[in-house]
């Protein structure tokens, strides 16, 4: 089901599954405005314009993964359908970038394809990182682990990330 803003009911939801619903369209009450999205994280790359990129599927990964690669700038798709990052419209933004992508367990030859679909939309170099298929268990696969779970290992006892000293890895983010 989804919300009809126009009738103002629920309908059912015939559409085959690849639209993305935004709520901006109906609180601009306009529902022919462009609101194509961009990747997350997309305005750090003009305010670090020379950095590395890194792409990962989630928010929280990029998120979690700017505090440990500080460095780096984070972006991330918002889902495997998210951003719809490979148009040509939304990775422009890409062009001129030295590009990593991270992807989650299994998705390494998808990501690939992905980076091929980029590569020829825009001009950048870019590689996929396959770090996570090559240490990653049986069952981390079959959980499709992404790199803040391998970031982010707990300890059971205190319940934080720590480092190898037994800190909490927070305390070394620096502004």
């Amino acid at each position: 089901m989804k919300w009809d803003a126009r009738g103002a009911k629920y309908c059912p939801d015939i559409d085959n599954g690849d639209k993305i619903y935004f709520a901006g369209k109906g609180l601009l009450n306009d529902y022919n405005a462009n609101t194509v999205q961009c990747l997350f994280g997309e305005h750090l790359l003009t305010e670090y314009p020379i950095a590395r990129v890194a792409i990962v599927e989630s928010e929280k990964t990029a998120i979690v993964a700017s505090v440990f690669f500080p460095n780096m700038v984070w972006l991330a798709t918002g889902g495997k359908n998210g951003a719809r990052w490979t148009d040509p419209t939304v990775c422009k933004a890409l062009a001129g970038r030295d590009i990593i992508l991270f992807p989650d367990l299994n998705e390494f030859d998808k990501w690939t394809q992905k980076a091929q679909e980029v590569k020829r939309s825009v001009s950048c170099k870019i590689a996929v990182s396959n770090l996570l298929e090559s240490i990653a268990t049986d069952e981390q696969r079959a959980g499709g682990l992404d790199l803040a779970d391998f970031l982010l290992v707990r300890d059971d006892k205190s319940g934080w990330a720590l480092t190898d000293m037994g800190y909490p890895v927070m305390m070394d983010a620096h502004p």
